[in-house]
């Protein structure tokens, strides 16, 4: 028997950036969907990371949904938007928010700004993770006292 072993090839990565049509702010939690159902996220700037080896300056289709927002159909009816896969380039997208109140960011878990520091794209916030490793919470708690609000959470999840 012969055995091989693959090395990973150092592959690019696209990007993907949804802002708000409005407001120019990247739009967090925007499902970002594949033909064939490879489904991303957009982080709380609004970026999504898509690593797609074998597409190396094809062009893709991708399904985008928010709730709360608006996006333009395609002659299909498909609402979503044609990317060129350009290695190491971000392609912008903007969609039009329908709700009042405009979406800020998650407040809790890991990897908030993942997909901007992959892209090498500095938060518009000095942000680290927390060395907490909190990767989320069931239930949270707002109150009001004095002038102030103060957040509880329980139910947290840890990675260790």
């Amino acid at each position: 028997m012969i055995c091989r072993f693959a090395t990973p090839l150092q592959s690019a990565v696209y990007g993907l950036r949804v802002i708000d049509a409005s407001t120019g702010v990247g739009i967090p939690l925007v499902e970002c969907k594949t033909t064939q159902q490879t489904t991303y996220w957009s982080d709380s700037a609004g970026y999504v990371v898509i690593h797609e080896p074998g597409l190396d300056g094809e062009e893709m289709f991708l399904h985008l949904r928010s709730d709360g927002y608006q996006i333009k159909a395609d002659g299909f009816g498909y609402q979503g938007t044609r990317i060129a896969l350009k290695p190491n380039q971000t392609s912008l997208v903007q969609i039009n928010r329908t709700q009042p109140a405009e979406r800020v960011e998650r407040i809790t878990g890991i990897g908030r700004y993942r997909d901007a520091q992959l892209l090498g794209v500095k938060p518009c916030i000095d942000w680290q993770e927390p060395s907490l490793q909190i990767a989320g919470q069931d239930s949270s708690q707002g109150v009001v006292f004095g002038r102030k609000i103060y957040w509880f959470w329980w139910d947290t999840s840890i990675l260790r």
